[in-house]
């Protein structure tokens, strides 16, 4: 495991009462294609500096997981064409926490704003291929499942 993926682990690990694991996965263009969620991250003059995307599984594995929700739900969700806002609703506070990766002494302050489900919007697109920084992790939540998790900086 890499020291990038140790703090991923660690970090989504302390929302968790479960055993996690991340790994660093190579990135491919496979990502952009299973992008479910997209969050914003923002300086604090409201410029987009970040963007994690994730796909179903990762959305629905930890979300339901910081809900306590079965396991069996969390597949349901993943299954389905929208998200349920329970596990939306959850999954915003798994981005809040992701903020702290940006968070660095070399990088200014950042925050996350908002999460676009389904079709990612133009703006990130353009984000994403402009991006300096991009990373993909395979991430699983003991018990529930597994997804893919990619951060993009500027």
């Amino acid at each position: 495991m890499t020291n990038d993926a140790i703090s991923v682990n660690e970090l989504l690990g302390r929302l968790f009462d479960k055993p996690c694991k991340a790994a660093e996965k190579k990135f491919s263009k496979q990502i952009f294609k299973d992008i479910a969620v997209s969050g914003r991250f923002v300086d604090d003059n409201d410029n987009l500096v970040a963007v994690v995307s994730a796909d179903a599984g990762f959305a629905c594995y930890t979300g339901a997981a910081i809900m306590m929700l079965p396991p069996a739900a969390a597949n349901d969700a993943k299954g389905s064409t929208d998200l349920p806002e329970e596990i939306t609703e959850a999954f915003g506070e798994v981005l809040n926490v992701l903020s702290r990766l940006f968070n660095t002494s070399d990088r200014p302050h950042c925050r996350f704003t908002t999460a676009d489900y389904g079709k990612v919007p133009d703006d990130i697109k353009t984000f994403i291929k402009g991006s300096s920084s991009r990373t993909s992790y395979s991430f699983e939540v003991g018990g529930y499942g597994e997804g893919t998790l990619t951060l993009f900086a500027a």
